[in-house]
């Protein structure tokens, strides 16, 4: 029993993770990267689609792939540790399935997809979250930062049903208080809402489409 433990194994052996491919949101990640590819211990490699124009945060180190192509995405995930999605919404449905299946091949151990993952330590699923919020925080971050008044604007539709399933009566959506959270656990920066706002509305200002300009 004693020879599971880390100091009874051969020279070399590590039980921490330093090599971690991402993909999906590269602003999500803003603070992610601040806490991993900056502290020394970790490389942070992001994969993107091959001709894209997608501009990736300073720290990150790009591998372009063609995520219909497996071969492609074995090859950009080999010798990686960890794998974490984050696809938008607006991604084929079957892109995570793809990258779940390359990973498994290229020998990638542990995955966390875009709702749940895998965690090292505990073997079972790893919650981590940047916001706990209604779209009407969001809302009110877009205010302060803008300057925007309320009656400047109606919201109604898509972004009404994206972030209502969080405040169902049953708590299925809210993970933060349902299951706890791996943010300390993984080392994550606390993140502020209006930094992040001021980001999204840069990324507009600068006329960011996420289909055709993701500069």
């Amino acid at each position: 029993m004693a020879s599971n433990y880390a100091e009874y194994q051969l020279q070399g052996f590590t039980n921490q993770i330093r090599r971690v491919a991402i993909v999906g949101r590269w602003l999500r990640w803003q603070t992610y990267r601040a806490g991993t590819a900056q502290n020394g211990k970790h490389t942070v490699t992001a994969l993107t689609r091959a001709g894209g124009q997608s501009k990736l945060p300073e720290g990150l180190q790009p591998v372009y792939v063609n995520y219909d192509d497996e071969v492609s995405l074995v090859s950009a995930l080999e010798g990686q540790e960890f794998l974490i999605i984050t696809l938008s919404v607006m991604a084929p449905p079957d892109t995570q399935s793809k990258l779940v299946q390359a990973a498994a091949t290229g020998g990638i151990k542990y995955v966390m997809p875009n709702t749940s993952g895998v965690s090292t330590w505990l073997n079972k699923p790893a919650f981590i979250s940047s916001f706990l919020l209604s779209q009407k925080d969001i809302f009110e971050s877009w205010k302060r930062v803008t300057g925007d008044k309320e009656d400047d604007w109606t919201i109604e539709g898509f972004v009404q049903a994206l972030y209502s399933r969080v405040f169902f009566p049953n708590g299925d959506g809210d993970f933060e208080h349902k299951y706890g959270l791996a943010n300390s656990i993984l080392g994550l920066l606390t993140e502020d809402l209006d930094e992040q706002t001021k980001n999204a509305k840069d990324m507009v200002d600068r006329g960011y489409n996420y289909v055709t300009n993701r500069n």
